[in-house]
Protein backbone atom coordinates (compact mmCIF):
# COMPACT_ATOMS: atom_id res chain seq x y z
CA UNK A 1 0.00 0.00 0.00
CA UNK A 2 1.51 3.31 -1.16
CA UNK A 3 0.85 6.56 0.96
CA UNK A 4 1.13 10.03 -0.57
CA UNK A 5 0.43 13.34 1.08
CA UNK A 6 -0.89 16.68 -0.52
CA UNK A 7 -1.10 20.23 1.06
CA UNK A 8 -3.06 22.73 0.65
CA UNK A 9 -3.26 26.22 1.19
CA UNK A 10 -6.83 27.75 2.65
CA UNK A 11 -7.83 31.22 3.23
CA UNK A 12 -10.37 32.16 5.77
CA UNK A 13 -12.11 35.84 6.12
CA UNK A 14 -12.41 36.78 9.59
CA UNK A 15 -13.63 40.57 10.72
CA UNK A 16 -11.50 41.49 13.64
CA UNK A 17 -12.96 44.65 15.61
CA UNK A 18 -10.84 47.28 17.46
CA UNK A 19 -11.31 50.71 18.29
CA UNK A 20 -9.01 53.29 17.86
CA UNK A 21 -9.02 56.25 19.88
CA UNK A 22 -9.29 60.06 17.53
CA UNK A 23 -7.47 63.24 17.96
CA UNK A 24 -8.92 66.15 19.59
CA UNK A 25 -9.24 69.59 17.78
CA UNK A 26 -5.83 71.08 16.75
CA UNK A 27 -4.18 68.03 16.94
CA UNK A 28 -2.72 65.00 14.80
CA UNK A 29 -0.82 61.90 14.28
CA UNK A 30 2.38 62.75 12.83
CA UNK A 31 2.09 58.97 10.49
CA UNK A 32 -0.81 56.94 10.35
CA UNK A 33 0.88 54.25 12.38
CA UNK A 34 1.19 56.14 15.31
CA UNK A 35 -1.47 55.76 18.51
CA UNK A 36 -0.35 59.30 20.12
CA UNK A 37 -1.41 62.62 18.16
CA UNK A 38 1.57 64.38 18.49
CA UNK A 39 1.11 66.95 15.78
CA UNK A 40 0.10 70.65 16.58
CA UNK A 41 -2.40 71.67 13.83
CA UNK A 42 -2.25 75.16 12.90
CA UNK A 43 -5.40 76.75 10.75
CA UNK A 44 -2.50 79.62 8.78
CA UNK A 45 0.82 78.57 7.87
CA UNK A 46 3.75 80.48 10.37
CA UNK A 47 5.72 82.79 8.09
CA UNK A 48 9.38 83.84 7.99
CA UNK A 49 10.83 80.67 9.28
CA UNK A 50 8.46 79.94 11.92
CA UNK A 51 7.58 76.35 12.66
CA UNK A 52 3.99 75.52 14.22
CA UNK A 53 4.64 74.31 18.22
CA UNK A 54 0.76 74.64 19.26
CA UNK A 55 -2.42 74.49 17.50
CA UNK A 56 -2.78 78.05 15.72
CA UNK A 57 0.74 79.03 17.49
CA UNK A 58 3.62 79.79 15.61
CA UNK A 59 7.42 79.92 16.90
CA UNK A 60 9.17 82.79 15.22
CA UNK A 61 12.58 83.22 14.72
CA UNK A 62 14.67 86.30 15.59
CA UNK A 63 12.78 89.90 14.41
CA UNK A 64 9.31 88.75 13.89
CA UNK A 65 6.71 88.21 16.31
CA UNK A 66 2.89 87.33 16.28
CA UNK A 67 0.71 83.73 16.44
CA UNK A 68 1.28 83.43 12.90
CA UNK A 69 5.27 85.21 12.79
CA UNK A 70 3.60 87.80 10.37
CA UNK A 71 4.97 91.05 12.48
CA UNK A 72 8.28 92.89 12.33
CA UNK A 73 10.27 93.29 15.52
CA UNK A 74 11.06 97.15 16.13
CA UNK A 75 14.26 96.43 18.04
CA UNK A 76 15.55 100.18 17.95
CA UNK A 77 12.26 101.19 20.26
CA UNK A 78 13.67 99.68 23.09
CA UNK A 79 17.41 98.79 24.56
CA UNK A 80 19.72 97.76 21.28
CA UNK A 81 23.41 97.68 21.23
CA UNK A 82 24.52 100.41 19.24
CA UNK A 83 26.66 103.29 20.69
CA UNK A 84 25.01 106.22 18.74
CA UNK A 85 22.07 105.37 16.21
CA UNK A 86 19.85 102.84 15.67
CA UNK A 87 17.63 101.60 12.28
CA UNK A 88 15.25 99.64 12.01
CA UNK A 89 15.65 96.74 9.15
CA UNK A 90 13.10 94.12 7.96
CA UNK A 91 13.70 91.37 10.67
CA UNK A 92 16.73 92.93 11.80
CA UNK A 93 18.43 96.57 12.84
CA UNK A 94 21.78 98.40 11.80
CA UNK A 95 23.44 100.74 13.61
CA UNK A 96 24.59 103.91 12.27
CA UNK A 97 26.82 106.70 13.08
CA UNK A 98 26.46 110.54 13.56
CA UNK A 99 28.21 113.11 11.28
CA UNK A 100 32.18 112.65 11.96
CA UNK A 101 32.16 109.24 13.08
CA UNK A 102 32.56 105.37 11.19
CA UNK A 103 31.09 102.53 12.07
CA UNK A 104 33.65 100.41 13.91
CA UNK A 105 34.25 96.72 12.63
CA UNK A 106 32.10 95.25 14.96
CA UNK A 107 29.46 96.96 13.70
CA UNK A 108 28.14 98.63 16.57
CA UNK A 109 30.41 100.71 18.31
CA UNK A 110 31.72 104.11 16.34
CA UNK A 111 35.18 105.98 15.91
CA UNK A 112 36.07 109.42 15.27
CA UNK A 113 36.64 110.28 11.88
CA UNK A 114 37.88 113.84 10.38
CA UNK A 115 37.17 113.13 6.93
CA UNK A 116 34.06 112.07 7.27
CA UNK A 117 32.27 115.63 8.18
CA UNK A 118 30.29 117.62 5.45
CA UNK A 119 33.00 120.20 5.85
CA UNK A 120 35.78 118.47 5.05
CA UNK A 121 34.12 116.52 2.24
CA UNK A 122 33.20 119.96 0.74
CA UNK A 123 37.04 121.47 1.54
CA UNK A 124 37.61 118.11 -0.78
CA UNK A 125 35.33 118.93 -3.57
CA UNK A 126 36.74 122.32 -3.99
CA UNK A 127 40.23 121.13 -3.57
CA UNK A 128 39.40 118.45 -6.56
CA UNK A 129 37.43 121.25 -8.52
CA UNK A 130 40.97 123.47 -7.97
CA UNK A 131 43.04 120.98 -9.28
CA UNK A 132 41.12 120.31 -12.15
CA UNK A 133 41.04 123.64 -13.06
CA UNK A 134 44.44 124.05 -12.64
CA UNK A 135 45.41 121.29 -14.85
CA UNK A 136 42.98 122.62 -17.64
CA UNK A 137 45.00 125.93 -17.35
CA UNK A 138 48.47 124.32 -17.76
CA UNK A 139 47.14 122.74 -20.68
CA UNK A 140 45.83 125.57 -22.42
CA UNK A 141 48.53 127.41 -21.82
CA UNK A 142 50.63 124.20 -23.28
CA UNK A 143 48.56 124.74 -26.70
CA UNK A 144 48.80 128.27 -26.79
CA UNK A 145 52.60 128.16 -26.15
CA UNK A 146 52.40 125.56 -29.46
CA UNK A 147 49.83 127.74 -31.12
CA UNK A 148 53.07 130.77 -30.68
CA UNK A 149 55.54 128.42 -31.52
CA UNK A 150 53.48 127.18 -35.00
CA UNK A 151 52.58 130.94 -35.43
CA UNK A 152 56.47 131.61 -35.26
CA UNK A 153 57.08 129.12 -37.26
CA UNK A 154 55.13 130.21 -40.22
CA UNK A 155 56.10 133.75 -40.12
CA UNK A 156 59.58 132.12 -40.61
CA UNK A 157 58.69 130.07 -43.58
CA UNK A 158 57.03 132.84 -44.97
CA UNK A 159 59.90 135.22 -44.39
CA UNK A 160 62.19 132.28 -46.14
CA UNK A 161 59.83 131.81 -49.20
CA UNK A 162 59.70 135.70 -49.64
CA UNK A 163 63.38 136.13 -49.88
CA UNK A 164 63.58 132.88 -51.99
CA UNK A 165 60.97 134.29 -54.05
CA UNK A 166 63.07 137.54 -54.13
CA UNK A 167 66.60 136.09 -55.02
CA UNK A 168 64.65 133.86 -57.87
CA UNK A 169 63.33 137.33 -59.68
CA UNK A 170 66.46 139.35 -59.16
CA UNK A 171 67.71 136.08 -60.88
CA UNK A 172 65.71 136.28 -63.20
CA UNK A 173 65.90 140.39 -64.48
CA UNK A 174 69.59 140.16 -63.50
CA UNK A 175 70.37 139.09 -67.86
CA UNK A 176 67.26 141.65 -68.98
CA UNK A 177 68.19 144.43 -67.37
CA UNK A 178 71.86 143.88 -68.75
CA UNK A 179 70.71 143.77 -71.66
CA UNK A 180 68.60 146.57 -71.61
CA UNK A 181 71.86 148.65 -70.56
CA UNK A 182 73.71 147.24 -73.30
CA UNK A 183 70.62 148.59 -75.75
CA UNK A 184 70.53 151.96 -73.49
CA UNK A 185 74.66 152.44 -74.67
CA UNK A 186 74.14 151.58 -77.92
CA UNK A 187 70.96 153.79 -78.67
CA UNK A 188 73.20 156.45 -76.81
CA UNK A 189 76.55 155.65 -79.24
CA UNK A 190 74.32 155.90 -82.19
CA UNK A 191 72.56 159.22 -81.22
CA UNK A 192 76.15 160.92 -80.70
CA UNK A 193 76.97 159.63 -83.92
CA UNK A 194 73.79 160.72 -85.77
CA UNK A 195 74.52 164.58 -83.90
CA UNK A 196 77.98 164.94 -85.18
CA UNK A 197 77.17 163.72 -88.93
CA UNK A 198 74.52 166.37 -88.72
CA UNK A 199 76.99 169.23 -87.78
CA UNK A 200 79.70 168.08 -90.10
CA UNK A 201 76.79 167.99 -93.18
CA UNK A 202 75.85 171.74 -91.63
CA UNK A 203 79.88 172.98 -92.05
CA UNK A 204 80.59 170.99 -95.14
CA UNK A 205 78.47 170.84 -98.51
CA UNK A 206 80.19 167.01 -99.37
CA UNK A 207 79.36 164.03 -97.79
CA UNK A 208 81.66 162.34 -95.70
CA UNK A 209 82.13 158.79 -96.54
CA UNK A 210 81.06 155.96 -94.04
CA UNK A 211 80.28 152.41 -93.78
CA UNK A 212 77.87 152.70 -90.97
CA UNK A 213 74.38 152.62 -92.06
CA UNK A 214 73.19 154.88 -88.86
CA UNK A 215 75.46 157.72 -90.64
CA UNK A 216 73.87 159.68 -92.95
CA UNK A 217 74.50 162.74 -94.36
CA UNK A 218 72.28 165.49 -94.32
CA UNK A 219 70.81 164.79 -97.76
CA UNK A 220 69.46 160.72 -96.75
CA UNK A 221 69.18 161.00 -93.02
CA UNK A 222 66.12 163.88 -92.13
CA UNK A 223 65.81 165.38 -88.95
CA UNK A 224 63.05 163.11 -87.43
CA UNK A 225 65.31 160.34 -86.95
CA UNK A 226 67.23 161.88 -84.08
CA UNK A 227 64.05 162.92 -82.31
CA UNK A 228 63.17 159.10 -82.52
CA UNK A 229 66.49 158.04 -81.08
CA UNK A 230 66.37 160.90 -78.60
CA UNK A 231 63.16 159.60 -77.47
CA UNK A 232 63.93 155.75 -77.37
CA UNK A 233 67.04 157.07 -75.05
CA UNK A 234 64.48 158.63 -72.92
CA UNK A 235 62.34 155.39 -72.83
CA UNK A 236 64.80 153.46 -71.69
CA UNK A 237 66.25 155.62 -68.92
CA UNK A 238 62.65 155.28 -67.47
CA UNK A 239 62.54 151.68 -68.04
CA UNK A 240 66.24 151.55 -66.24
CA UNK A 241 64.83 153.77 -63.27
CA UNK A 242 61.85 151.13 -63.22
CA UNK A 243 63.62 147.47 -62.72
CA UNK A 244 65.94 149.57 -60.24
CA UNK A 245 63.33 150.59 -57.33
CA UNK A 246 61.15 147.70 -58.56
CA UNK A 247 60.90 144.09 -59.63
CA UNK A 248 58.94 144.81 -62.31
CA UNK A 249 57.35 141.55 -64.26
CA UNK A 250 59.96 139.87 -66.92
CA UNK A 251 57.55 140.58 -69.73
CA UNK A 252 57.88 144.12 -69.04
CA UNK A 253 61.33 144.14 -69.37
CA UNK A 254 61.03 141.89 -72.71
CA UNK A 255 58.39 144.23 -73.87
CA UNK A 256 60.88 147.30 -73.34
CA UNK A 257 63.40 145.37 -75.39
CA UNK A 258 61.15 145.03 -78.44
CA UNK A 259 60.86 148.18 -78.32
CA UNK A 260 64.14 149.25 -79.81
Amino acid sequence: VTYQTALRTVFRMQIHAEVAPGCCPGWQKRSPRDLSCAKPVCSEPCEHGGQCVRPDLCLCTDGFTGYRCHLDIDECTGRNSCQQRCTNVHGSYQCTCQAGFRLADDKYTCDLCLNCTQEFQDLQEKLQTLEESSRQNETFADMKRQLENLTDTRKQEYKLEHIQQQECVTTTFHLPQAELKSSLKTAVSQYEAARRDLETAGASTEPSPSTDPYELDHHKMPLDRLASLSEQISILEERMADCKSTLIDVSTCRLTMQLL
